[in-house]
């Protein structure tokens, strides 16, 4: 639900500004402005896959992949920083699901794990 709202608010703004950006009197740099609008909407498309993967692969698994992979995006290139963002995916996911208890569906991946495993998984990870 929450996805939802916030796509639907975070689009609905950008048309704003870009009907205001339209409208307005043409200054320097306002081109500028707009094309960097527009650029910002590969997070979108990033955060979109990212819920289409979680189901799939699993919260820990989609959301460590996700944060190396956005990592690499915004220009982090070492070992060192990639590992970070490993551990705090995995810090926010334990910490959202084994102390806040959110309930988010298990990944399709997690049924090929041994039961003992997959229990764990589907309540804790």
């Amino acid at each position: 639900f929450w996805s939802l709202v916030s796509l639907v608010l975070m689009t609905l703004f950008a048309v704003l500004h870009l009907a205001g950006s339209l409208l307005s009197p043409r200054m320097p740099g306002r081109r500028e402005e707009v094309l960097q609008w527009v650029f910002s909407l590969e997070y979108v498309i990033w955060f979109m896959i990212y819920v289409f993967a979680v189901p799939r692969l699993g919260y820990l698994p989609a959301t460590i992949v996700f944060a190396a992979l956005l990592g690499l995006r915004t220009g982090y290139r070492s070992i060192r920083a990639i590992g970070s963002l490993v551990l705090l995916a995995a810090v926010i996911v334990v910490v959202f699901k084994a102390f806040l208890q959110v309930k988010i569906p298990g990944g399709a991946l997690y049924h090929l794990l041994p039961n003992g495993v997959r229990s764990f998984m589907l309540s804790y990870l």
